[in-house]
């Protein structure tokens, strides 16, 4: 940092790497920005079963955020439950992630197809609730439904037996022409978990595609889906929730609805727009 005389130094994580980007900032006197967009201490609950473990890590991250001339959430959401956590607001600034609207491009809805995919992208682990997603799939009982599971993650041959005898596929992970065409061959993207990074990529990329989304409602999903338009919120995270929520729009004229409102809300998210708000606050004196 010094040698190349960076002006700024940037953190996407509070974590060890973060932490040393906080000491280089204060060593070399240079501004210290970071990012605060994953329920860290959500996660940590879930993958050490200990919830004592929130306390002590919100008193870790309340110091090195109020360390920071800026802290960047992408939703009013997050902004929120740093100030609920004493952080102070005036360090905050809403950064809106954004989407590469010329590649991901929308879905055909004219195409008649004879059967429903449910889509899900993402790391195949446990704070997924791929799991819950399964157990949903299976009390919608239609025979016109499979479910699509694109990532890798160490729970993926758990997954495998956990979901015997259901329609499903495990493709792998998938990038470039061959992530946008499992996109497009959806009908709904799925995101299960009550965890999950809010404005998820993965929600973007689907809404981009003219795909409407369903996410599980924990505080922080206003990014994620406009409710009634660009997907729905289901609350709580229970496989029947979970299911009543798809059946509700599983039909051809409500699905083609929310996904061609998805594709008209998500275009105020490109990265045009995205890189042009961050340029904006790069003018600021």
């Amino acid at each position: 940092c010094f040698t190349q005389n960076f002006t700024h130094i940037h953190s996407a994580t509070p974590g060890p790497v973060g932490l040393v980007g906080l000491v280089v900032a204060k060593l070399l006197n240079r501004p210290f920005f970071t990012t605060y967009d994953t329920a860290l201490t959500q996660y940590a609950s879930r993958i050490t079963g200990d919830r004592s473990l929130d306390g002590l890590l919100w008193t870790y991250m309340r110091w090195f955020y109020n360390q920071a001339g800026r802290v960047f959430v992408p939703s009013d959401a997050c902004r929120d439950e740093l100030i609920s956590n004493g952080i102070r607001p005036e360090r905050i600034t809403l950064m809106r992630n954004g989407v590469d609207t010329d590649r991901f491009t929308p879905r055909d809805w004219r195409t008649q197809r004879n059967e429903f995919t449910l889509l899900y992208v993402g790391s195949i682990s446990r704070e997924a609730d791929l799991d819950v997603l399964g157990d949903a799939v299976r009390r919608l009982g239609r025979s016109d439904v499979r479910l699509v599971v694109a990532g890798e993650g160490p729970h993926r041959d758990e997954l495998r037996r956990t979901l015997a005898g259901l329609r499903v596929e495990f493709p792998g992970s998938l990038e470039g022409a061959d992530l946008v065409r499992a996109y497009q061959e959806a009908d709904l993207l799925v995101l299960p978990s009550a965890v999950q990074s809010s404005d998820s990529p993965a929600a973007l990329e689907a809404q981009a595609c003219a795909v409407p989304v369903v996410v599980i409602d924990r505080g922080r999903r206003e990014a994620t889906a406009v409710p009634g338009e660009s997907g729905i919120v289901v609350s709580g995270n229970s496989a029947s929730a979970l299911a009543c929520g798809i059946e509700s729009i599983l039909d051809r004229a409500s699905l083609m609805k929310l996904g061609l409102r998805a594709r008209e809300l998500v275009e105020q998210r490109s990265l045009e727009h995205a890189f042009f708000d961050q340029w904006q606050f790069c003018q600021q004196p």
